[in-house]
């Protein structure tokens, strides 16, 4: 329910790897040599660590010397370490293209001959700065909730969350990319070796990427009457035996996410906090949620709806070679109106899970105990929940890329006509409450 990859690093993902189409060894633009652009580089870099960690100092002695409290110094520490994130993405940018550092990156023929392992060096710098800057945030949340933990012990409860972004961003680019290489490698003709990666790439999408993303997730099964509950209402909403675990947390976290395109690859997780803390209602709207998303193909729908933008651009990418000025730009536009469309359809995606979830509870309701029997009380639940699990976080409740914000999705759940108006009600005072709440916190 809350979005997993912020846009700031997905276009620090899509920039890093741009930076190396078609780089050469003497594409350096900046003039200096190789040794001159790893240290001015390296500085760079250095200089937005060390910003990065004297964010973490100054929120942890904020909290210590009693001049704000542990939520109001990690809400401000998220925003700032947001910022710092879109600055990473242009300062990288400005590595890897303005001072020769891809070309630098991928000069050693090793690298050079290799997709993957030029990519894994074009994403270094960036994703560096990234893990380090959640490796810090999380420092400070740890900090927040214990008075003394080790080094090894932070490193342990740290390393799940590294190691997730790492299985969702970096690894599954790198191994698509190292059997394309492989394919690269066999001596056939080309048309068999493009029919061959098309058919890897999508194998590789289907099943493989969604088997690493749930391996990299702490998980742990359901037992007793909540499991026979569980799986009883993911049959019901038309999943299957599509298997739905817990993700350990150490309640720290209220959140759900489903992974997986087609019935025998894919997984819902619930956290153990969400399971732990939320009624039976809403625990079943949080997942009839999710199961929407996979019931209504919300996830290939997004990953499809830009291939046209890039398909357009590969089509005229021979005129474009011979102007590499608009080459440059029309990349520029490409990366734009992916994250526009992108950001778009996630919405809409996501106002269309919450109706469904609706219609499911009704439906579900006369042959399952403990989910919500009307349109008007499964809107109320999901709201309720929606308030529930932003309520540790406040910045959450605000629009992200993939996701609207809580209160437009409760005013857009009372907008869909409900025969039983008299309950509305209840679910415009869960609007109107949380109004006043953003509203309190903005000032």
């Amino acid at each position: 329910m809350v979005q997993v990859m912020p846009i700031s690093l997905f276009l620090m993902i899509l920039m890093s790897l741009a930076c190396g189409i078609e780089v050469t060894e003497s594409a350096n633009p900046s003039g200096l040599t190789p040794t001159e652009t790893v240290f001015a580089c390296g500085g760079v870099l250095l200089a937005l660590t060390l910003l990065i960690h004297s964010l973490g100092v100054i929120a942890k002695s904020s909290v210590t010397q009693n001049r704000m409290s542990v939520e109001d110094a990690g809400v401000l520490l998220a925003r700032r370490l947001e910022k710092c994130h879109w600055l990473a993405v242009g300062m990288v940018v400005l590595c890897l293209e303005g001072l020769g550092l891809a070309s630098v990156l991928v000069s050693p023929p090793w690298i050079a001959n290799s997709l993957a392992m030029k990519s894994l060096a074009l994403l270094f710098p960036g994703m560096s700065l990234f893990l380090f800057s959640v490796l810090t945030n999380e420092k400070f949340s740890i900090a927040g909730e214990r008075k003394r933990v080790s080094r090894t012990g932070i490193l342990r409860l740290v390393l799940p969350k590294l190691s997730f972004i790492s299985a969702i961003s970096i690894l599954p680019i790198v191994l698509l990319l190292g059997l394309i290489d492989v394919v690269q490698m066999i001596p056939i003709e080309p048309t068999y070796r493009s029919a061959a990666t098309a058919l890897i790439v999508i194998l590789f999408i289907v099943s493989a990427l969604p088997w690493l993303v749930s391996q990299s997730i702490g998980h742990s099964t359901l037992s007793g009457k909540k499991k026979k509950w569980i799986d009883e209402l993911t049959k019901r909403a038309g999943l299957g035996n599509t298997p739905v675990k817990i993700w350990r947390t150490n309640h720290r976290n209220m959140n759900a996410m489903a992974i997986g395109f087609i019935s025998p690859f894919r997984t819902l997780f619930l956290s153990d906090q969400l399971v732990a803390e939320l009624p039976s209602k809403q625990l079943a709207m949080v997942l009839l949620h999710e199961a929407s998303h996979l019931k209504r193909q919300h996830l290939p729908i997004r990953l499809l709806c830009t291939i046209p933008i890039w398909v357009t651009a590969a089509a005229f990418s021979p005129w474009l070679e011979q102007h590499q000025g608009i080459a440059s730009l029309t990349t520029v536009m490409c990366i734009v109106l992916t994250l526009i469309v992108l950001r778009w359809v996630a919405h809409q995606t996501e106002y269309d899970a919450d109706a469904e979830a609706c219609r499911l509870a009704v439906r579900i309701s006369r042959e399952l105990d403990g989910v919500p029997q009307t349109l008007s009380e499964s809107s109320r639940e999901l709201s309720r929940a929606l308030l529930k699990v932003s309520q540790q976080r406040s910045i959450a409740r605000k629009s992200t890329w993939m996701h609207p914000s809580v209160l437009t999705r409760i005013q857009n759940m009372r907008s869909h006509p409900h025969p039983e108006a008299q309950e509305r009600g209840l679910v415009a005072e869960a609007a109107t409450r949380m109004q006043a709440e953003l509203t309190s916190a903005a000032c």
